[in-house]
Formats: C-alpha cells, sequence, structure tokens
C-alpha cells in the first residue's frame, strides 16, 4: 500500500505463515525504497496493517508483535 490515501495497492503476496510466526514475501525490485503500510490480511481474522509506513528494502523485517 502507498502511505498516502487512497492507498493504492502496489503489490500482493500470498504466503505461508510458520508455526513461529515467520513469513517471507519477496516483491519487485522496483519497490526497493519505496515507503508503504505492510497489511496482513488473513481469512477468518481481522487485517492488520502497520502504524506507519515502511522503507521497503533487498531484505525488510517487520515485527506485528511489537508496537511500533
Amino acid at each position: 500500500m502507498e502511505t498516502f490515501t487512497p492507498y493504492n495497492i502496489l503489490d500482493t503476496r500470498t504466503v505461508i505463515l510458520s508455526t513461529g510466526g515467520n513469513a517471507t514475501a519477496q516483491f519487485p525490485p522496483a519497490l526497493i525504497g519505496t515507503n508503504a503500510f505492510i497489511v496482513i490480511r488473513q481469512r477468518n481474522s481481522i487485517e492488520t496493517w502497520s502504524k506507519l509506513p515502511v522503507m521497503l528494502g533487498q531484505t525488510t523485517f517487520f515485527d506485528f508483535t511489537v508496537p511500533q
């Protein structure tokens, strides 16, 4: 998602969440350096957004369990 309304979707990925709560998604190189909200959608669950935009890098780690 972009950082300003109307929050256009930049890219989507379907990933498998490990039993440890980790998931890995690879995004196109064109998105590296882009600030975007990270959104998690899972069936039977509430959609969850990062509080602030996150700069996407070649490797980006984000922990939804720690208040940002």
